[in-house]
Parts: structure tokens; C-alpha cells; sequence
């Protein structure tokens, strides 16, 4: 390896969730849950606010996506240029601004 910074940890670095209307939602485990680039919606416990267009430009089916340090653990079922769907397998409180990590 060369020292250079893959997409995907470029990602990793910037990725915060945005805003939810009540500051937070708890996330049941086998819920859908989306993640995507709209600025008009605020987050709940179906949907949040993801804006780093390098995530969804590395995620892909069956990648994992870690909230705040891996409490929240989402798996990845279809993806597009600025939205995942995805399935909740270890549920919790996602908030304002935590950090989100992909894993392949």
C-alpha cells in the first residue's frame, strides 16, 4: 500500500447522520431503515439524513454500516447514487451527528 486514503476511508472520516425531529429515534432491530441525501426531511425511525456523497458512492449490498462507535449496526440491502436501504440488525438510539462507518 502506498499511504494514499481509499474512497471508503475517506468516508469513514466525514460521515455524521443529520438532523432528527426529535433529536433522536430508536432503531428496532429487523426494521428498514434509509439513509439519503434529502435536505428537506428531517430523521425518525424509519429514515436519516446522511450527507457524504462518498459513502453512497462505496456502499454496496451486504456492507455494514456502524453508528456511534458500532451501537447501531445497519446492513446494506440496495443502494443508489444518493440513498441505502437498509435493515436494522443491532438496534439502539441513533442521534444528531454520530458517526457513521462502513465496513465491506
Amino acid at each position: 500500500m502506498d499511504g494514499a486514503t481509499s474512497p471508503l476511508h475517506a468516508a469513514q472520516a466525514a460521515a455524521r447522520l443529520g438532523r432528527f425531529a426529535d433529536g433522536c429515534a430508536t432503531l428496532a432491530p429487523g426494521a428498514a431503515f434509509r439513509l439519503d441525501m434529502d435536505h428537506e426531511l428531517l430523521g425518525d425511525e424509519r429514515r436519516a439524513p446522511l450527507f457524504c456523497q462518498q459513502v453512497y458512492d462505496t456502499v454496496g449490498p451486504g456492507a455494514q454500516v456502524l453508528i456511534d462507535g458500532g451501537r447501531v449496526l445497519l446492513r446494506v440491502e440496495t443502494c443508489g447514487p444518493e440513498h441505502a436501504e437498509t435493515r436494522v440488525v443491532v438496534g439502539g438510539l441513533v442521534a444528531d451527528d454520530q458517526e457513521v462507518r462502513l465496513t465491506p
